[in-house]
Order: structure tokens, then sequence, then C-alpha cells
């Protein structure tokens, strides 16, 4: 890859990665991010709607592998039957995958190849209110573009 984006400013950090105001623009209200570090597969963080409203952003930095991308690629058709490519990200490779398509119960997620051998990953769930009426791939990707373009200005 020709330019890499450097994540490791936001392994201990990973909220830092979307705005206050990113996040009440995507779920429709404030809501604080909920990091989860050392966890199996790497750091991320959650920003989940409470109440039973439903709707949510998780946001993964894996490092379980040093595959990247090409490594979720290996895996269409087999672990992952879900899988559509993506518009790049600010100039990155993108997909949306899963173990099943579950774009029509509202959710979605998109990994962006931010170098070589690491992705950043979104997971979008809709709100009640919006499945069906949203694409949860597209609304990953939105989000994804957001994240990248902090990355790259150095938020």
């Amino acid at each position: 890859m020709n330019d890499p984006l450097d994540l490791s400013r936001y392994q201990d950090n990973p909220c830092a990665l979307l705005t206050d105001a990113q996040v009440t623009r995507f779920l429709g209200e404030p809501i604080e991010g909920t990091p989860k570090l050392d966890g199996p597969t790497g750091d991320g963080c959650t920003w989940s709607v409470r109440g039973g409203v439903g709707g949510g952003i998780f946001l993964d930095l894996p490092t379980i592998s040093d595959t990247g991308l090409a490594g979720i690629y290996r895996q269409r058709g087999t672990s992952y039957q879900f899988f559509r490519e993506m518009p790049n990200v600010e100039g990155y490779p993108a997909v949306a995958y899963g173990h099943a398509d579950e774009t029509d119960q509202g959710e979605c997620a998109v990994a962006v190849g931010t170098s070589d051998d690491r992705t950043v990953e979104l997971t979008a769930v809709l709100s009640e209110r919006t499945v069906g009426k949203k694409d949860p791939c597209q609304a990953a990707h939105d989000t994804a573009v957001e994240v990248v373009q902090n990355i790259k200005g150095g938020r």
C-alpha cells in the first residue's frame, strides 16, 4: 500500500476516532463511546443507543492477524458468506462482509484496508425505525469515511 495509515496512536483510545458531533449525527443523539481495550481481536469502541431504541456503531482495530484486508478476501465464500466490495474510503479499499447477510436486519460490517497488514472495521446497527429504510452497509461506509478522515487529519 502506497500511503499506509498509522493506527498506533488510537490503540489505547479507539473512541477518539469519532467526534461527539459525528456520533450524534450518525445515531441521532449524543452517546459516549465505551472503549474495548485488549479484547481478543484487538481494541475497539462501541457507541450504542440505550432505552430499547436500538442502533449503534461498533469500531474495531483488529490485531489478531497481520493479513489486513487480504485476509478478509481469502475468507470470501467460506467464513464470510456475505461479501460486497464497497467504494474506496478516502483512497483506501473497503469491503462489506459477514458470516451471513444481516442487512435486512439492519446490520453490516465494513472493513477498510489502512495498510498491508491492518484494517479499521466499522459495524453499523440501524435503529428499529430505520431498518428497511437505510442501507446499513452504506451507513457503516459513511462512518468509515469520517474515521479515515479523522486519522488522516491527526485527530
